[in-house]
């Protein structure tokens, strides 16, 4: 009996200790709210057109669509791999695939193991962008705390097209960092951004944060009633 205590209290030591470590790992890979200032990245680079065109905003459904939905995700936030898994799905099929949304992800990177997801992320090829997002997320508890982190998110992305030299090399890549994170700033501000997953919906009407509910029922009800009112117009 004397040796079952201690082998449970030996594990709950563990757990404790282990939980503590990844918290403050957290902390000492945090990104801040202005955490772009820090990073040194000439503005002509920052604001070229090859690196704007890497920071831009990927899209599913109709661009030119009266609704928008705008996702802000962290790649290591497991509410955000749930709704990735259990909503995204849903929403994509119902709304983004039949033409009457347009759907975007909006990397909002909250530490800098997420930002080494979006990075790579916004480097791979268009066909295999969102094929890569779903397997960062699905495979979250994998690499998310993982030291070796870089290694596996490259992994994933030669299986997407983009090779290690190329992963690596934007990894590198200060003015990437810089542009997307300035990008998650301005967007903190434009949609009042307090955490993630934050869902937004853009209209005619304005902009409205959606609290999207259990299975995303909220959500859909909310797009189901927007979508009813511009067809009567």
């Amino acid at each position: 009996m004397k040796l079952i205590l201690g082998v449970m209290t030996a594990i709950f030591i563990a757990a404790i200790l282990f939980i503590g470590f990844l918290v403050q790992d957290i902390k000492e890979h945090q990104l801040q709210i202005g955490a772009s200032s820090a990073i040194a990245a000439e503005p002509e680079e920052v604001n070229s057109k090859e690196i704007q065109s890497l920071v831009k905003k990927r899209y599913l459904g109709d661009p030119n669509s009266p609704l928008s939905v705008y996702i802000f995700s962290s790649f290591t936030c497991s509410h955000c791999a749930v709704f990735h898994e259990k909503i995204f799905p849903e929403l994509k099929k119902r709304y983004a695939d039949t033409g009457k949304i347009g759907l975007y992800f909006s990397d909002f990177p909250l530490e800098m193991r997420a930002a080494a997801a979006s990075m790579i992320s916004h480097c791979m090829p268009e066909k295999t962008y969102w094929q890569f997002i779903d397997t960062v997320f699905s495979t979250q508890g994998q690499w998310g705390f993982s030291p070796n982190y870089a290694e596996i998110l490259k992994s994933y992305a030669s299986l997407g097209g983009l090779s290690s030299e190329e992963a690596d090399k934007c990894l590198e890549n200060k003015a990437l960092l810089k542009a997307m994170l300035e990008k998650r700033d301005k967007d903190s501000v434009e949609f009042s951004i307090q955490g993630t997953p934050t869902v937004v919906i853009v209209s005619s009407s304005g902009k409205e944060q959606v609290d999207f509910g259990a299975g995303g029922s909220r959500l859909f009800s909310r797009l189901d009633d927007l979508i009813k009112k511009g067809e009567k117009k």
